[in-house]
């Protein structure tokens, strides 16, 4: 764990294995692995923060922050289309995770570290869903549509449960667009519904 005698040679390791990936698949699920090792050492620190210094949990915070601030510099990325789709198809599968995981930690983080953490994660997951737009739209295939209507499933799942009927229009609209196969004008709805409800 961060503060350890031994986590430096970990975190070595980790970017060795990481140069050592020569596929685009084999990185993204890397890259999002280890975005995931920060955050169990956050959690695990935090939950024991009365054994640990409040140093070693700021570490491991700031870790995770890092990780996942790679991950969505490399989404935002011109090049590398495919290592993009890849890196946004794992982060995709993974963000809803690591939303819970946070939200189970909300009495050992503060708030303020918390929030920073969760509006991250949520810029990261927007990038994420950008690029598989952005793919679909070039070469509409199955995997893409796939990964697609899952995001969206868990949008409308996140949009129902904060506001309830308030938002059965702008999920029926969303789910429109999405037979249609507009995917990008179905997301932009519901983040408009969201804007409107702040």
């Amino acid at each position: 764990l961060p503060g350890d005698d031994l986590y430096p040679v970990k975190m070595t390791i980790e970017k060795a294995q990481l140069a050592l990936a020569f596929s685009a698949d084999s990185r993204a699920n890397l890259q999002v692995e280890f975005a995931s090792r920060r955050l169990e050492e956050m959690v695990e620190l935090a939950v024991a923060s009365h054994e640990n210094s409040p140093e070693s949990v700021a570490l491991a915070v700031e870790r995770f922050k890092s990780e996942v601030t790679i991950i969505k510099k490399e989404l935002q990325e011109e090049s590398g289309a495919q290592d993009k789709k890849e890196l946004a198809k794992a982060v995709g599968r993974q963000v809803e995770q690591y939303s819970t995981t946070i939200a189970a930690t909300s009495t050992e983080i503060s708030a303020e570290v918390r929030v920073e953490v969760e509006e991250i994660i949520a810029e990261t997951k927007e990038q994420a869903v950008e690029v598989i737009i952005t793919a679909h739209e070039e070469v509409q295939d199955e995997d893409t549509e796939r990964e697609l209507a899952l995001a969206l499933e868990a949008e409308i799942a996140q949009v129902k449960l904060e506001f309830g009927d308030a938002s059965v229009l702008s999920v029926e609209a969303a789910l429109a667009l999405q037979a249609e196969g507009n995917y990008r004008r179905a997301f932009q709805v519901l983040k408009e519904f969201v804007l409107t409800q702040e």
